[in-house]
């Protein structure tokens, strides 16, 4: 839950990220940029629900889900992700425009998430590896907030 100023509540997190992202400038340059962040968070959105089967529900279900996950079912949503960024620059930059967005920012925390659940070959994937090292390791801020923030489940 989000509480700005003591009256205003938002939940759900990619609604907070897309709030935070529109106040604090990461939302891409025009309405185009900004659409296009919101089809890449949409995207996230879809990946996370295919992974929460591999970690809610029955033994059998959870089973099931990650040998589909581990089978090919991730490295399907990756090799889509590779594309939307190839489409940007060639891939050497960002998904959206010429600096960092909530669609890169998205796309780390949860590629950081399921790597860490799951066996992960990032040489298959290696635009978005790069990318993440953009955004992880080199933006400062980001790198310092990685370094010290508390371990959750999520």
């Amino acid at each position: 839950m989000l509480t700005v100023d003591d009256d205003f509540k938002l939940a759900q997190s990619l609604a907070i990220a897309r709030f935070l992202a529109k106040r604090f400038g990461f939302m891409g340059k025009d309405e185009f940029d900004e659409a296009r962040c919101n089809m890449i968070l949409e995207c996230s959105d879809d990946v996370m629900q295919a992974f929460a089967k591999t970690v809610f529900g029955d033994e059998a279900s959870k089973t099931e889900a990650m040998e589909k996950w581990e089978g090919s079912q991730r490295d399907e949503f990756l090799e889509r992700f590779e594309k939307l960024l190839t489409s940007n620059k060639n891939g050497d930059g960002f998904f959206v425009g010429d600096e960092i967005t909530v669609a890169d920012m998205e796309f780390c925390i949860l590629t950081d998430y399921f790597a860490s659940q799951s066996s992960l070959d990032w040489g298959k994937f290696p635009k978005l590896n790069a990318l993440r090292d953009r955004v992880e390791k080199d933006n400062t801020q980001i790198a310092e907030w990685l370094a010290k923030r508390p371990v959750t489940s999520f």
